[in-house]
């Protein structure tokens, strides 16, 4: 696979002996040779680390090349990317630090950055997303680069399935805390988020993963069809998209239909009504025999 060279704006955290305070946070450009995004960020956090500073997450991971051609860098960067090309190695630039005890410092949080931090902190979230689409309610348990995972919390104050959604889908995030109702009873209850062990690069990967398992996927695409729902079992991933065997509300089985990656919004996956449609299905096909 080709090397080539990556960048983002990565938040970090001074600990103990670190340039900049313990505690306090501060962002910095870094570039580093590397085959895909989520290497560079392994390579960007040993880096980093290595200097004595807390990774936190990392903004806008992309080559430097799709960098250049969006126009989006400044001379240091291109100094740093010259000096990562000769080196070999990750280049750190400058630390653009804020004191954790100044809350209005001049920085504005992101989306991802607030997403990462509810991860990080187990926080019971609301996620609201962009236009029209569903807001969710649960705990961010899986992080890409483009992607994140929620376990949802539904009504009825239990864990119920995953939904993968697009970073970029993101409106706001607000913590809930443990004080909410929801997430105090979660507690009381001694139902922990989990991870859902898949691979969250793209929604192709996504939907790789969940071709092998047993179970119903749904799938949404609220830019063309914001008020539909399709459930069915992953059949066959293509580079394009995914072919879907749907199911429908009475547990029949209809065809396979063909469903573009960049029209997806959504997968859900892991819920007990998916769970108890297939359930059904199931019991219907056994009749039949």
């Amino acid at each position: 696979m080709r090397i080539e060279l990556w960048t983002a704006l990565v938040q970090v955290r001074g600990v103990e002996g670190s340039e900049i305070d313990p505690g306090d946070c501060a962002f910095v450009n870094v570039v580093a040779p590397a085959r895909d995004a989520p290497s560079f960020e392994l390579v960007a956090r040993k880096a980093l680390e290595a200097s004595g500073l807390e990774y936190v997450s990392a903004e806008s991971v992309e080559s430097f090349e799709h960098r250049l051609d969006g126009g989006r860098y400044t001379a240091a960067l291109v100094e740093l990317a010259v000096d990562a090309a000769a080196s070999g190695v990750p280049e750190v630039g400058t630390l653009h630090v804020y004191p954790a005890d100044e809350p209005d410092a001049d920085v504005e949080w992101t989306n991802a950055e607030l997403l990462r931090e509810a991860q990080r902190e187990a926080e019971f979230v609301d996620v609201s997303r962009v236009d029209a689409f569903d807001s969710l309610s649960g705990y961010v348990v899986e992080i890409g680069t483009d992607l994140f995972v929620m376990q949802n919390v539904s009504d009825d104050i239990t864990l119920d399935g995953y939904a993968v959604l697009r970073l970029g889908d993101v409106s706001a995030v607000s913590a809930r805390g443990d004080e909410h109702f929801s997430g105090h009873a979660l507690t009381l209850l001694g139902l922990e988020p989990t991870k859902p062990g898949l691979d969250v690069r793209d929604f192709e990967t996504v939907l790789r993963s969940l071709r092998d398992r047993d179970e119903l996927v749904t799938i949404a695409l609220e830019k063309v069809a914001p008020d539909v729902l399709y459930i069915g079992k992953v059949e066959r991933v293509e580079d394009r998209g995914v072919f879907m065997r749907l199911i429908d509300p009475d547990a029949l089985w209809r065809e396979a239909e063909f469903y573009e990656f960049g029209e997806i919004t959504r997968v859900n996956f892991g819920g007990r009504y998916e769970a108890a449609l297939l359930l059904v299905a199931r019991d219907k096909e056994n009749a039949e025999d």
